[in-house]
């Protein structure tokens, strides 16, 4: 069994190969604009990458009288992913 940190560092090293051999940098395109494709699009900037978010919702557009609401709860994977992103 390969372990956790061993295959970070093994697919690290093989983006940060690709990137050199392409001479360009990578891009990522993630769909949906909530809490986790904005923790996604963090984390892969964070890494170097060029980041385009797709959300269909237009804040600009939505009635005033209508609002959204995204409840979180902060479990061992929202604290984890809180950590990567630089919140403890």
């Amino acid at each position: 069994m390969v372990s956790k940190d061993s295959f970070q560092q093994w697919r690290d090293e093989k983006f940060e190969n690709l990137q050199h051999q392409t001479n360009a940098k990578l891009k990522v395109v993630i769909v949906g604009g909530g809490p986790v494709g904005g923790a996604a699009a963090v984390v892969f900037r964070k890494k170097g990458y060029v980041v385009d978010i797709y959300e269909r919702y237009d804040p600009n557009k939505a009635d005033q009288n209508s609002s959204r609401s995204i409840n979180l709860v902060l479990t061992r994977r929202g604290l984890r992913i809180a950590e990567e992103l630089g919140y403890r």
